[in-house]
């Protein structure tokens, strides 16, 4: 984990354009990537960032599996112990919020431990609502062949894969 600050600190009214970027802070936190290689997977209309942030995982072989902790934490005794997640919640500035933390166990109980805030408060959560991690996915095409990031492209933008 290579921690990336985020720069723009927008809320949900504010234009697409100008919405706060800490969740592609956080993935590139946790991917070591710089902040220009993640895209700003909120600045658009419409609620399909979560969408656009797993098709823009897919060809690096990942994908994020959520879990809702709100209520209660999810019983993953076989995870392991220091695995990097995601961790979504509200900040104490009151906005919906993503850090990056560390998926921890023991025998008698499992946590998540704050690893990086984006914001550079680093005040991390008043509240968790979720926990997201990385997975690997195997890609291949429909016909069992290998995977083809251009042809996969195209067959999600709805585009002929003739030429």
């Amino acid at each position: 984990m290579i921690p990336v600050t985020q720069t723009l600190f927008g809320g949900p009214d504010d234009p697409p354009a100008a919405r706060g970027n800490c969740m592609a802070a956080a993935v590139a936190s946790v991917l070591e990537l710089s902040l220009s290689e993640v895209p700003h997977f909120v600045a658009h209309d419409g609620d399909d960032w979560w969408d656009r942030l797993q098709m823009w995982l897919r060809p690096r072989g990942l994908c994020l599996l959520q879990f809702d902790v709100s209520e209660a934490w999810p019983d993953m005794a076989s995870l392991g112990d220091d695995i990097p997640c995601l961790v979504g919640g509200i900040s104490p500035r009151g906005l919906s919020h993503c850090v990056v933390g560390r998926w921890r166990q023991s025998a008698e109980k499992a946590w998540v431990e704050y690893w990086h805030d984006p914001h550079p408060s680093g005040a991390f959560l008043t509240s968790v609502q979720d926990v997201s991690f990385f997975v690997g996915v195997t890609l291949a095409s429909k016909d069992g062949g290998r995977y083809d990031e251009a042809t996969e492209a195209r067959r999600l933008v709805g585009e002929s894969q003739d030429p």
